[in-house]
């Protein structure tokens, strides 16, 4: 970005006019990095998005075929006509969770204060967790939940009941992160409990009898995304700090194309086997139009006018291979995937799909199906840890 940076006159007349700003306040090379992207999204990427054509000459137009959120971290996806963001991605997207204790080590008396006494909980263990429908419900004030394993038992829970620091909080390992996490009651654990238990001939004989607690983001936790894959302009101007996260595994937003989904379905098909849908890859923005796996390529694009910056390959896990509808469990995508899909240096890492980072400044905007999509920036495609 850098490079473009110098060499774009548009830029360079934007920086000449802000120079007051910067030498009549301290800063650091990261704030530094910080402003000159903000000054680039604003002054170059913004009004090249409002432009007819974009930096490469696409042979279709691009649009937006559908959006999800997940109320809940590894439930069942929802489709949405439009969806709205906040500093964390999609408004109401993974903002809860499962969790279970973690066993206390045997010469251990109790955890450290700082230390995670539970984990995180998905599909990954108990694929049965892609039967269960959540929705956000009364304005936002309750979230409800159902599964046909469980049938007639629904469940809905109040999320201002108690403010969080009300509710017994924990701190759960998430990845290689420790969240602090407010609980959402007996009402929710015990529905999640039935579950579990209606799908106990595949629950793996670990989570047998164990406690899931249903969990929410405290307040005052801090997460952010990886500062190595953390353009300048995504990240907040008054501290330069990376932006939040929600209980998403490490980035705020996953696209993905149809067009990259027919390939890999075509190769499913002359196997003999069944196409898989594109729920299986829980994405959040799927684009239609375009060259299968272009989206690697990928630096910048524009939808509805928001600016996200696409960082980094998703690899991906067993859990695209559960049925996001009956939760069955089946050797697809992954084995296909990892015969053209293998990208890095590490072979087990297996790629579709982008994660991606909308520019700060865009909470409150909004993104809706059959928005066009521009790409604004092309470049290599990154996969690494």
């Amino acid at each position: 970005m850098m490079d473009q940076l110098i060499n774009d006159r548009t830029f360079i007349v934007a920086s000449a006019a802000s120079i007051l700003v910067l030498i009549s306040a301290p800063f650091t090379v990261r704030t530094l990095r910080t402003y000159l992207g903000r000054l680039y999204v604003h002054n170059v990427l913004i009004p090249r998005s409002k432009a007819e054509t974009t930096a490469e000459t696409e042979d279709e137009p691009k649009k937006v075929s559908s959006l999800f959120f997940h109320p809940v971290k590894s439930l069942r996806p929802i489709q949405i006509k439009t969806a709205t963001l906040d500093s964390k991605g999609f408004v109401d997207d993974r903002r809860f969770m499962l969790i279970t204790p973690i066993p206390l080590p045997v010469w251990k008396d109790s955890f450290k204060d700082d230390e995670a006494s539970h984990r995180f909980l998905s599909q990954r263990q108990c694929p049965c967790l892609a039967t269960v429908v959540a929705k956000i419900i009364q304005n936002g004030s309750a979230i409800s939940f159902s599964s046909h394993l469980v049938p007639g038992c629904n469940v809905a829970v109040s999320t201002t009941l108690a403010s969080p620091d009300k509710r017994q909080q924990y701190l759960a390992k998430l990845w290689d992160d420790v969240i602090q996490v407010a609980d959402m009651g007996d009402e929710a654990a015990i529905f999640f409990r039935k579950i579990l238990d209606a799908d106990e001939y595949r629950l793996p004989e670990e989570y047998k009898n164990l406690e899931v607690r249903l969990v929410q983001q405290a307040p005052e936790d801090r997460r952010s995304t990886d500062v190595k894959f953390t353009p300048p302009s995504t990240r907040w101007l008054s501290t330069s700090q990376s932006p939040p996260l929600a209980l998403v595994d490490g980035f705020p937003v996953l696209i993905a194309t149809e067009a990259s989904l027919e390939e890999l379905n075509r190769r499913i098909k002359a196997k003999g086997k069944d196409p898989i849908p594109m729920t299986q890859f829980r994405p959040n923005i799927v684009v239609k139009g375009g060259k299968p796996f272009e989206e690697d390529r990928w630096k910048v694009i524009s939808i509805d006018g928001v600016i996200f910056h696409t960082v980094k390959g998703c690899p991906r896990c067993k859990l695209s291979c559960t049925d996001q509808i009956n939760g069955h469990v089946s050797d697809e995508p992954l084995e296909t995937l990892r015969e053209f899909r293998a990208m890095s240096s590490n072979p087990e890492d297996i790629f579709f799909a982008q994660n991606a980072i909308a520019t700060a400044g865009m909470e409150g905007r909004t993104i809706s199906e059959n928005a066009v999509v521009k790409v604004l920036e092309w470049g290599e495609p990154v996969w690494g840890e």
